[in-house]
């Protein structure tokens, strides 16, 4: 048999998050595991960094996503040694699964595609590495795609030796691996150069084979994980090639108990299914042990093949008496507008008109936002983000533009409520542009969603599983936005720190000032960016990196570069302005402080500024130059929209939405200064007020001395 080997193999990054009494014991746990060797699967890491996390929460563990979500396997009840090592046993057998797909021998002879996997369908073939089913309607009920699959030796290659072949099963949802040839088989083409050509065995083989002799395999979703929201799965085949014949049966793994809302049960699996099963060959993939070179190593090869199966949920008509379900713990309340209405996964929802292209449904602003996440309905696992887009059928623009309004809007209950300082976000696009349409209201129970009229584009795709028609399709997206804990630490709504850039010259996160006082004591030029409303120093950075004729950067002009970021909404310009001042003294940039600091201000942040200079004692000399960019002097008439009503004061917000979803301001924004703006649809704010023209802030601003700071 050959022996298939590996040097290493890979850990799985874990994180512990959640109750302090669980996470301290399973952390604990894991670190005896790889004191005594019994691991080596696993290696824990910062939740930003993992690629699962362990959860413990109610004084029970579960595994989910880096990205959170939905538990992966059955909860595992009770905090201690005991209920850690069961949640570690579930990880490490996640971990051998991976290890196990991840199979690949880098340095094999044999060519990737040498044997293909052909998926047939209707008298169509396909080869390539992944393959999407859709359900289709027959008779007016949904229908789960049938395909077979066939082995075939590629006759056109150089390569002419015969290959030993089995393939591999893997299933995402339960962490199983199966084996879907028991013995295997040998595949060969017709002419064949090869020494051993005469054995038995080789030459008996086929140039193909059918895969479960042929039979129809059904592409499925089955109905208690379509109950629960998921609507997409992923069927994974893994094909190993050898030239001489190896025991497949040692890579199989039997399934983890699933999580179950329904029936919330710990871990009942055998205890050989946590248990090594390739202790012999492929001992790879449960150890990281040294394994010795077998005196003869045969080549061998793998590829994989993905399934991905969409399952729709059926469309339903909206209702002018009575709230329809969409899903579980989702409905459409009343409304008369003359549409059906369906949720379905955003990987659905991605698909253009045009085969092999998709809708771009992200605004850059919230791509590598840590302020914002994709809004799901329902949680999805394997490859399915889950019901997170809102399908809307109408049978003309007219019926959208004059029953769809902000005094009659589209709501949308979830019943799940937001946190503190979350926010719903709306959008729709066309591909090329990106439309706010609405926000959220939030009680203690659940959440509605308020689409208060949508633009007239079709961003829908002609579904064949929806049925033809000549209406007009649209798909509305969500973004969770949080923004009141923003920048706001230990009840501190404002946050001095330093900038740090990457190694493309672009601003990442600030450092807390605490960290950085050796780097103000030694530093002589200083810059200060402080932003503007519902804005955040990061992302001014990009002004700093403008190259202008072969002068310096502002950045490369500078020692040292410092942020001042703060809660724009609901603090008044005063209390703002103290608390820079304050912050600056604290770290030697008072008065007489002998530094060079020079400020750059915007918007918003221009008032704060000139209320410490002129208000506050600060026109000392301690502030070589300040530039203001943008800045409401005489105040901005959109302040006194509030006045004249919340209508015409959220179309400013949209509007001014709509410039920093698409990228169109003249600083770019980041996923902060969205949220803010959200904050705005939902109620009107204090700092708004003050930068009224009438306001008291722009009297006193007026009747201040000229400064001798520059300006």
């Amino acid at each position: 048999y050959a022996k298939i080997v590996q040097q290493s193999s890979p850990i799985l990054m874990i994180a512990f998050t959640g109750d302090d009494a669980g996470t301290i014991p399973a952390f604990t746990e894991l670190a005896v595991l790889e004191a005594g060797k019994a691991s080596g699967l696993l290696e824990e890491t910062a939740p930003e960094d993992c690629d699962y996390q362990i959860v413990a929460q109610d004084k029970q563990y579960t595994i989910v996503p880096a990205a959170g979500g939905q538990p992966l396997f059955a909860r595992i009840e009770g905090y201690g040694v005991d209920s850690a090592r069961k949640v570690l046993h579930q990880a490490e057998h996640l971990a051998r699964w991976h290890n196990k797909l991840s199979l690949e021998n880098n340095s094999s002879r044999i060519p990737d595609d040498i044997v293909q996997l052909v998926v047939k369908q209707n008298g169509e073939e396909v080869i390539s590495d992944e393959v999407n089913f859709t359900y289709q309607k027959q008779h007016g009920e949904w229908q789960a795609p049938e395909f077979s699959l066939e082995l075939r030796y590629d006759e056109e290659s150089e390569y002419k030796k015969p290959l030993f072949c089995s393939l591999l099963i893997f299933n995402p949802f339960d962490a199983s691996v199966d084996v879907a040839m028991d013995n295997g088989v040998w595949l060969r083409p017709q002419v064949v150069f090869d020494n051993d050509a005469g054995s038995v065995n080789k030459i008996h083989a086929a140039v193909s084979y059918q895969v479960f002799d042929g039979d129809t395999i059904m592409a499925t979703v089955d109905d208690d994980r379509f109950e629960q929201g998921i609507t997409q799965t992923q069927d994974i085949f893994k094909l190993i090639v050898s030239e001489i014949p190896f025991n497949a049966n040692l890579l199989m793994q039997d399934g983890l108990d699933e999580y179950d809302p329904e029936n919330d049960v710990a871990l009942s699996g055998k205890a050989s299914d946590l248990q090594s099963v390739l202790d012999e060959s492929f001992q790879y993939a449960h150890t990281r042990k040294i394994v010795r070179k077998s005196k003869t190593l045969p080549d061998w090869s793998s590829r994989s093949l993905v399934i991905n199966t969409v399952r729709p949920l059926n469309a339903t008509a909206v209702s002018s008496k009575a709230s329809v379900s969409l899903s579980s713990g989702v409905e459409i309340e009343a409304h008369d507008l003359n549409a059906q209405v369906s949720l379905e996964s955003s990987g659905q929802a991605s698909q253009s008109r045009d085969v092999g292209s998709s809708l771009n449904i992200t605004p850059d602003c919230f791509a590598a936002s840590e302020q914002s996440t994709a809004f799901t309905f329902s949680t999805g696992r394997s490859v399915d983000s889950g019901l997170d887009t809102l399908i809307i059928q109408t049978t003309s623009d007219s019926e959208l533009q004059d029953k769809l309004t902000p005094e009659k809007p589209l709501i949308v209950r979830v019943d799940k409520a937001l946190g503190a300082g979350e926010q719903i976000l709306p959008y729709v696009s066309d591909g090329d542009f990106f439309y706010p349409v609405g926000f959220a209201e939030k009680s203690d129970d659940c959440t509605r969603i308020l689409i208060q009229g949508l633009p007239e584009i079709d961003n829908g795709s002609q579904d064949s599983t929806q049925g033809k028609g000549l209406g007009k399709t649209l798909k509305v997206f969500f973004q969770k936005i949080t923004y009141d804990k923003l920048r706001i630490k230990n009840n501190d709504s404002t946050r001095l720190g330093t900038a740090n850039f990457n190694e493309k010259g672009i601003m990442t996160e600030p450092q807390d000032i605490k960290e950085s006082i050796d780097s103000i004591e030694k530093a002589q030029r200083i810059l200060l960016l402080v932003h503007g409303i519902a804005g955040e120093t990061q992302v001014m950075g990009s002004c700093l990196n403008i190259e202008n004729d072969g002068e310096a950067t502002l950045k490369d002009a500078y020692d040292l570069v410092l942020t001042f970021d703060y809660e724009s909404l609901n603090s008044s310009v005063q209390d703002t302005a103290k608390s820079l001042k304050k912050k600056l003294s604290d770290i030697g940039l008072g008065a007489n402080h002998g530094k060079q600091l020079d400020i750059i201000a915007y918007d918003l942040g221009g008032l704060v500024i000139r209320w410490m200079v002129e208000q506050e004692g600060c026109d000392d000399g301690r502030c070589n130059s300040v530039v203001l960019v943008g800045v409401p002097n005489k105040g901005t008439p959109w302040a006194d929209l509030k006045n004249q009503g919340f209508t015409l004061f959220k179309k400013w917000a949209y509007g001014s939405l709509t410039l920093m979803l698409n990228n169109l301001t003249v600083i770019p924004v980041g996923g902060l200064a969205v949220a803010g703006m959200v904050k705005l649809l939902e109620a009107a704010d204090n700092t708004m007020d003050q930068m009224h023209p009438e306001s008291e802030l722009l009297k006193t601003l007026a009747m201040s001395p000229a400064p001798a700071t520059r300006y």
